[in-house]
């Protein structure tokens, strides 16, 4: 169900990928924002579950050039394994701790909301498990 209405919402809006990722990833559940920082406009995203004991950073934006597609740069949190699905569509950018990884959208790619939506909710996913 809350799938139909995003899809609902993606037609009605002609804007970029971008336009209101902030309010729909703070839609999903357990979805908190962390302290970023104001002066270069970094926003922390992390789960924090306490039914299943989740506490894990797993999403970061920051403004990006205009003539990009999404108009910010996002960035994951991933496992390994789960990285190399999203070769393409983004890139690991810095190793983590226990096998995660940092990755963000490429800039030369052009990204669809579609596209988007499944790199930050494959990375949700993560951060629930």
């Amino acid at each position: 169900m809350l799938r139909r209405n995003l899809k609902h919402e993606r037609r009605a809006s002609a804007g970029p990928a971008f336009d209101n990722l902030h309010d729909w990833v703070l839609s999903l559940p357990w979805v908190v924002e962390r302290p970023g920082d104001p002066a270069c406009g970094l926003r922390c995203f992390a789960v924090d579950c306490p039914p299943l004991q989740r506490k894990r950073l797993w999403l970061l934006t920051r403004p990006g050039p205009a003539e990009r597609a999404t108009a910010a740069r996002i960035s994951v949190i991933l496992p390994l394994e789960g990285a190399t699905a999203s070769a393409g569509l983004a890139v690991v950018t810095l190793p983590l701790p226990a096998g995660f990884v940092l990755v963000e959208v490429t800039e030369s790619t052009v990204v669809q909301r579609d596209e988007l939506e499944g790199l930050i909710l494959r990375a949700y996913g993560y951060a629930m498990s």
